[in-house]
């Protein structure tokens, strides 16, 4: 069976996310997560009221292309459809992000809610064990699909640019969720996948 990993980097992240999901009638307020260890919960809340009475929205939209017009970013749809598409020739399809891909999993519900029944969600450790957010019960307002995370972690052995993660810097990354979940299904060890990851983070800073 075919499959998918469909990653994302939203402009304006989850803020954007997340005044998609309230115009389509969902309750994103206080669960969407941040890149920063402190998350401005407050300025997020703030700027997405402004930007639905800015865009006339009172009610859920039923649309979610004019939903993604009116607040929300062209990503969101893109990724949809790629997923939509994919899972229409029987691909089982990994949408691997944060908080974010709520957005999308409510875009395709209202696009096209049976491929749903072929989409999952993969993200890291970081981003489940992030208090200050609830990407489990955002998936849960819109659908009930799977959700995998990876454990990795980087302990006091690790650069300390790594151990940014554990201070709750960035939490995610690019499809990194995906990418790490993928490689447990294929077997890898964690220690050798962290290694790997080290190794390569050495180079790049020309200490390797």
């Amino acid at each position: 069976m075919a499959s998918l990993i469909v990653g994302e980097s939203i402009p304006a992240g989850t803020t954007t996310a997340m005044a998609f999901l309230a115009a389509m009638g969902y309750d994103p307020w206080d669960r969407m997560s941040s890149a920063s260890p402190e998350n401005p919960k407050k300025l997020k809340t703030e700027i997405v009221k402004e930007a639905l009475t800015a865009a006339g929205i009172r009610g859920a939209v039923a649309d979610p292309v004019v939903a993604a017009a009116k607040v929300g970013d062209p990503v969101i749809p893109a990724i949809a459809a790629i997923a939509a598409g994919a899972a229409e020739v029987g691909s089982v399809v990994v949408l691997a992000g944060g908080t974010q891909m709520a957005a999308v999993l409510a875009f395709l519900r209202a696009y096209d809610a049976r491929s749903l029944s072929r989409v999952s969600v993969a993200t890291t450790r970081w981003l489940i064990e992030d208090r200050t957010a609830d990407l489990r019960g955002l998936i849960q307002q819109v659908s009930d699909v799977p959700l995998a995370y990876s454990l990795l972690g980087f302990e006091e052995t690790t650069p300390s640019g790594l151990r940014a993660f554990e201070a709750g810097f960035v939490k995610e990354g690019a499809a990194a969720g995906g990418a790490l979940v993928a490689a447990a299904v294929l077997g890898i060890p964690l220690e050798r996948l962290k290694e790997q990851i080290v190794g390569d983070y050495l180079r790049v800073l020309g200490k390797g």
